[in-house]
C-alpha cells in the first residue's frame, strides 16, 4: 500500500481517531486495511482480518505498530497520545482507576471541529462537556438518525470516514485537505487553566471519574474548588471511604504535600498530607 499523508495534517492536541479517519479517506481505504497496514506483527498475522475491539483500542493503540505508525505518519502517533492523555490527567494524577477511565468510551465531537475534520482528546475528556477551542457543547450523536458511535477504530458504525451509516457526513468532503493544516488554539480559560495547573503543583484531585458528568463544567468547578474548602466537611465524610482503599490509591510523599480530595462533584476537600499519614497510621 501506498500512502498518500502529510504530517502537517496534524494538529496540537488532536485525537488518533481523527488523524486515521484522514488517513483512511485520503488512501480510499478501509479501517480494516488501515489496521493491517499500520498493524502490530499479531494484527498482521491474524487470519481473515477479523480484529477485536482490544486491536481497535484508541487510548492504547495496542493494534497498531509504533514504528510504522512513525515512519508513514511522520510522527509517533503512540507516544503523542499517551503524552495527550497524561497531560489532560496529571492533575488527578492519584487514581483510582485506570487511565482509560476518565475519557469516554463512546465519541464525543465538536460539530464545528469535525467540519474541518479535527477531533482533540480533550472532546473525550470526562470533565470537559464544552470545546475548549469553539466553546461550544460537545455532541455525542449523529444529528439525523441519533446513532452514538464506539470510540474504536471501526467501519462498523460508518459507511465511510466522518461518514455515518444514515449518509449524514460530519465533515467538508468537498474541501477535505484544504482546512486539515489550518491552526486552532485553546479559547477556554478553564482548559488552560487546567493544563498550567498540573505543573510544579502541590495540589492532587482525587475522585471518582464516574461523577464527573454530574456537573456542567467539573473542571471549573475543581478548580474553584483548590481555592479553600471547610475541613470540616472532610472530617464529616470520610467515613464513606474504607481505609484500605485510600491506603492503596493515595500515595504521600512530603510533610508539605496539600491532598485534594473530591469526594463528589460538589465538594472539593482539602486536607494537608501529615494530617492524612497521621489518619492512615491508626
Amino acid at each position: 500500500m501506498q500512502a498518500v499523508w502529510s504530517k502537517d495534517w496534524i494538529r496540537p492536541y488532536e485525537s488518533p481517531w481523527s488523524v486515521l479517519e484522514k488517513f483512511t479517506m485520503t488512501n480510499i481505504s478501509t479501517k480494516n486495511e488501515v489496521l493491517y497496514f499500520l498493524g502490530s506483527d499479531e494484527v498482521r498475522r491474524m487470519k481473515y482480518r477479523v480484529y477485536g475491539d482490544i486491536h481497535r483500542n484508541l487510548f492504547t493503540l495496542a493494534g497498531f505498530d509504533q514504528s510504522m505508525l512513525h515512519q508513514v505518519l511522520g510522527i509517533d502517533l503512540k507516544s503523542q497520545n499517551d503524552h495527550l492523555i497524561m497531560l489532560v490527567t496529571r492533575k488527578v494524577a492519584c487514581r483510582c482507576a485506570p487511565a482509560s477511565s476518565w475519557f469516554y468510551s463512546y465519541l464525543r465531537w465538536c460539530p464545528e471541529c469535525l467540519k474541518i475534520g479535527f477531533h482533540s482528546v480533550f472532546h473525550q475528556f470526562k470533565l470537559l462537556n464544552h470545546c475548549p477551542f469553539h466553546l461550544k457543547k460537545v455532541v455525542d450523536r449523529c444529528p439525523e438518525c441519533h446513532q452514538q458511535f464506539n470510540y474504536i477504530f471501526t467501519d462498523k458504525e460508518f459507511n465511510g470516514p466522518f461518514l455515518c451509516k444514515c449518509g449524514y457526513t460530519f465533515t467538508d468532503y468537498q474541501q477535505r485537505w484544504n482546512h486539515w493544516g489550518s491552526p486552532l488554539s485553546i479559547q477556554c480559560d478553564d482548559t488552560l487553566q487546567w493544563l498550567q495547573a498540573g505543573q510544579g503543583d502541590d495540589l492532587v484531585s482525587v475522585f471518582n471519574p464516574r461523577h464527573a458528568m454530574n456537573a456542567s463544567n467539573p473542571i471549573r468547578l475543581l478548580l474553584q474548588g483548590n481555592r479553600g474548602i471547610n475541613e470540616s466537611i472532610f472530617t464529616e465524610r470520610f467515613g464513606q471511604f474504607h481505609q484500605q482503599h485510600i491506603h492503596r490509591h493515595l500515595q504521600l510523599s512530603g510533610s508539605h504535600l496539600l491532598m485534594t480530595l473530591a469526594i463528589s462533584m460538589n465538594n472539593t476537600l482539602h486536607i494537608r498530607s501529615s494530617s492524612l499519614q497521621g489518619h492512615l497510621k491508626n
